[in-house]
């Protein structure tokens, strides 16, 4: 920007004139040396934008039909505006600066491309005195690094050569302004190229830099703009800030100012030619054919995909491994392991398994543990503390002996379904029909005697004294007692239901008579338990 800013921290002012005292700058430039220059056309006639480093001027150049003032009657018009976008860093400024800022630009270049004729104004005249073009050239800050006012001129200059306006014709009174794709629009009659150029002092005037970025424009304690065309002529000259300047340094100055014009018009009319030439081949794609083809193509940033490299893992490294054969203070204290593994011989791939399988994909496989084959008075009661010690139970402490526990008998399928299935087959004698359901039913007793001496054991559990001194897990062991001998009451229901449906099953198929039946079941029935249940005695309550 023109005018200085007191924003630089005194540290940063001390450390540029330390680099500035050996003779570098921060950016590793010498005190004469610019920056590079790109400048790039839009697909519309007078459409530029520059940038200078990092600092983008975009300028945009258009015109219209108007009547002329009446002092110069012959004489078109040049009319200059800058803006800045909400994207531009020059809006951290106030009010009053940024106005300040904005009438400055406006004012140098209004000096620098209209006051100097850089334009000829009479070749804009339609009709004399009656109506003339009117050039506008809108001006937009799109970033400032610095230079600002130097990256404005190179890209209104830029605008100025590249416009085009269509072309007029005139039949007596009757004016005809012919659209571009009925006649090749004119371009502009420029006299002459300025450009401005931008110096930073410091110390006094001890050290001159060409082309102060941001940082350096911010701790300078002045600034001059001069404007110059390569012919070596002086257009324009503006100073602001306290510093005294003498004449062999704006001298200097102005002779670089002058190089740097020569080697910027000469950009400036290769890129037009360049223009040219695609726009005759049809060629011409406005800004995205000066964009480097990587970042056309290439993201600005890595862009992974998730989902695509997810489909790519097989489905045996993501499996989850649990073992299901395994206690249940095991598969608590258990935890899942995700990652690559080999998966073991005789397991599939969720690919493997069709839809009629989904259903029994998990098993729960359950595997009596020793401990749930010990019987009531070794079971260990452990309560909800941790602080809490396991306390086992033996014989003693429950004040009777220790009984051996018989075998179970499995009961199998063939005294049911299986021998229905055989005698409704072969229609066997009667005879016959008397020993399935003798060895039927007598299944049926042996179960219901292995039963009762359940219900005798338990009853006598949760009958017994508990030790003195124990209470408290006594009281847990007869709770224990207690369910089981219900669960074994459940039982005997249960082997009498079943007993009555196939007798009954026996009865409707014509195998055997109702008197017969009750012979059968008299015959069979199982002893009475030798101790009856009783009611046990209420403990304590802890």
């Amino acid at each position: 920007m023109i005018s200085l800013k007191d924003g630089t921290s005194t540290s940063e002012k001390t450390f540029l004139l330390g680099v500035l005292k050996e003779h570098r700058r921060i950016d590793g430039r010498s005190f004469n040396d610019a920056r590079n220059v790109d400048i790039s056309f839009g697909k519309d006639f007078g459409c530029c934008v520059a940038s200078l480093g990092n600092t983008r001027v975009m300028c945009q150049v258009t015109c219209q039909v108007k009547a002329p003032k009446a002092t110069r009657p012959n004489e078109g018009f040049l009319f200059i505006n800058v803006d800045f976008p909400l994207m531009s860093s020059i809006l951290l400024l106030d009010n009053d600066q940024l106005l300040q800022t904005r009438t400055e630009l406006v004012r140098l270049l209004e000096r620098c491309y209209k006051e100097a004729r850089v334009v000829d104004m009479e070749s804009l005249c339609i009709v004399g005195e009656e109506k003339v073009w009117e050039l506008r050239v809108d001006i937009s800050i799109m970033c400032d690094d610095g230079g600002m006012i130097d990256c404005a001129s190179i890209a209104a200059l830029s605008a100025l050569c590249h416009f085009r306006r269509p072309d007029v014709t005139l039949e007596g009174e009757e004016v005809t302004i012919h659209s571009i794709k009925s006649r090749d629009p004119i371009k502009l009659s420029i006299h002459h190229m300025p450009i401005l150029v931008s110096f930073s002092f410091y110390e006094n005037g001890k050290f001159v830099l060409m082309d102060p970025d941001q940082r350096e424009q911010k701790g300078s304690e002045g600034l001059m703009v001069v404007g110059a065309n390569p012919f070596r002529e002086l257009c324009t000259l503006h100073r602001t800030g306290s510093v005294p300047l003498i004449k062999d340094q704006v001298r200097r100055c102005a002779e670089m100012v002058a190089l740097r014009a020569r080697s910027l018009v000469g950009y400036i009319k290769k890129e037009l030619e360049k223009d040219g030439a695609l726009r005759s081949k049809r060629e011409h794609a406005g800004f995205a054919a000066h964009l480097p083809r990587s970042l056309m193509v290439k993201p600005p940033v890595e862009v992974i995909d998730v989902e695509r490299e997810t489909r790519d893992i097989p489905m045996r490294d993501i499996v989850q491994r649990v073992s299901a054969k395994r206690t249940g203070n095991e598969v608590e204290n258990m935890s899942i392991e995700v990652g690559k593994w080999d998966v073991p011989k005789g397991t599939k791939d969720e690919s493997d398994f069709d839809e009629s399988s989904a259903s029994s994909d998990v098993e729960m496989v359950q595997q009596v543990t020793a401990e749930e084959k010990k019987t009531v008075e070794e079971i260990s009661i452990m309560s909800d503390s941790e602080e809490d010690e396991v306390v086992a139970l033996g014989a003693a402490d429950l004040g009777f002996q220790r009984q051996k526990p018989k075998p179970k008998e499995k009961i199998g399928k063939p005294a049911d379904s299986q021998a229905l299935q055989e005698l409704s087959k072969d229609k066997p004698s009667l005879k016959q029909v008397d020993g399935h359901a003798a060895t039927f039913l007598k299944t049926l007793g042996n179960v219901d005697k292995e039963l009762g001496k359940q219900i005798n054991y338990l009853t006598q559990v949760s009958t017994g004294q508990p030790h003195e001194g124990s209470s408290y897990a006594a009281q847990k062991v007869l709770q224990m007692a207690l369910h089981r001998l219900e669960h074994a009451r459940s039982r005997v229901n249960e082997s009498e239901r079943i007993r009555a449906s196939h007798m009954q099953q026996l009865i409707n198929a014509g195998f055997i008579s109702r008197p017969q039946s009750q012979q059968m079941q008299q015959a069979t029935q199982p002893g009475t338990p030798a101790v009856q249940p009783q009611t046990p005695q209420q403990q304590p309550q802890m």
